[in-house]
């Protein structure tokens, strides 16, 4: 396994040009072809910047790593919120749910949230009570097979494959969504979980 060093995201974006510094140093050590170097820090950029409308002013700690059969852009950070303050925000909602869960950003939003609030609660019960459909079809039925996170909450290709076989009127819809964001175009997973009391993503591309 090959890791970079390990830095500081701010939402102030201040410490942008030492991060992409770093992830073209990690793709030239890896040896990435042109167009998967470009790719690489594509998927970078994309990363971050969906990073500040989740996070608020919360730092993360982001690195890459790269194993026999992934690249993964690795970002971890202590809990962000609590069922108190979850339950605050959903009760300025007209209709009493997650609004913000639309789009991919919008689920990778809200997983990210719900990882936050329920890291000694991580059950299928507890996403259940507290998450959106989105979040249930991302939630692998064996989190345990999972390797990059220690505890699974939820995965974009288990969500993806849960949705080829959904019936709902609101599956198109979702597709397009799939189809739209850079970020599930460019990745082949992304992963979020708790590992001791932390929150964890992974933003994963598959070797060629």
């Amino acid at each position: 396994m090959i890791k970079s060093r390990e830095l500081t995201f701010t939402t102030d974006a201040s410490d942008m040009p030492d991060i992409l510094k770093e992830a073209e140093s990690f793709a030239s050590r890896l040896g990435l072809s042109g167009k998967e170097e470009r790719r690489f820090r594509l998927l970078v950029e994309e990363t971050t910047e969906m990073l500040k409308t989740i996070t608020g002013d919360h730092n993360i700690q982001i690195s890459f790593i790269e194993d026999e059969k992934d690249i993964a852009i690795h970002l971890e950070t202590d809990t962000l919120m609590n069922l108190e303050m979850h339950d605050k925000l959903i009760s300025v909602s007209k209709s009493g749910k997650n609004e913000s869960a639309k789009g991919i950003l919008g689920k990778i939003r809200e997983a990210f949230e719900l990882a936050a609030m329920l890291p000694n609660s991580n059950t299928t019960d507890s996403w259940v009570l507290y998450g959106s459909p989105a979040m249930i079809m991302g939630v692998p039925a064996d989190s345990s097979s999972i390797s990059m996170t220690e505890t699974m909450c939820w995965s974009l290709s288990c969500y993806r494959e849960n949705l080829q076989g959904d019936d709902s009127p609101k599956k198109e819809e979702a597709w397009d969504e799939l189809e739209k964001s850079v970020v599930a175009n460019l990745a082949d997973d992304v992963r979020i979980g708790i590992v001791d009391s932390h929150v964890v993503m992974d933003v994963i591309r598959n070797k060629a």
